[in-house]
């Protein structure tokens, strides 16, 4: 076995689609000098260091694809398991009041919004709005992803504008019961 190693020649660029956004990616590796080693940059954070592919580095971990840096610990198993459960509540969703809240800035760590996330974002919370014959969104103007910490009265107009409807809808000959909803 030859145990001497080469750089390449020229940069090489690939580009594809992510695997868990579906957003343009573009990965570039570049020659280096002798004994440098494999290292991995990220250019859209630059005064990150790059950090070296090394045993050295290696962590254990579970099998599975995980997110990180998100204060709430959000896994990847948790985002498909949150997307079955909607998947499955669109099945057999009854006929009641309903309201989606929606952020007005990007959460997006650098408060820049990525288009294409922003468009499928307001386009799954319109799906989800319309699982409701009075269904609707309504835009966190001054909000983040955490709409109940940066703008609560938001947060507690929709739900007393579901509740009214609610009660209002059970005390006159439409009845939730009779549809499927709560009784």
């Amino acid at each position: 076995m030859n145990e001497r190693r080469h750089t390449i020649r020229e940069a090489v660029t690939l580009e594809g689609i992510g695997l868990h956004l579906g957003l343009a990616c573009r990965l570039t590796f570049r020659p280096a000098a002798s004994g440098h080693g494999i290292a991995f940059r990220r250019t859209d954070r630059p005064d990150e260091a790059p950090v070296p592919a090394s045993v050295d580095r290696a962590v254990q971990s579970e099998r599975r694809t995980q997110l990180g840096r998100n204060p709430e610990g959000v896994r990847y198993a948790d985002l498909l398991a949150s997307d079955a459960q909607v998947r499955a509540a669109r099945e057999d969703f009854p006929p009641l009041p309903l309201v989606v809240l929606r952020h007005g800035i990007s959460f997006d760590p650098g408060g820049e919004p990525v288009p294409r996330i922003e468009r499928l974002w307001g386009e799954l919370q319109r799906e989800n709005a319309a699982l409701s014959p009075d269904g609707r969104v309504v835009v966190a103007r001054r909000s983040h992803h955490r709409i109940a910490e940066d703008e609560p009265e938001v947060v507690v107009s929709a739900i007393s504008e579901v509740l009214d409807a609610a009660r209002a809808d059970q005390t006159s000959a439409g009845s939730f019961a009779g549809r499927g909803g709560p009784s």
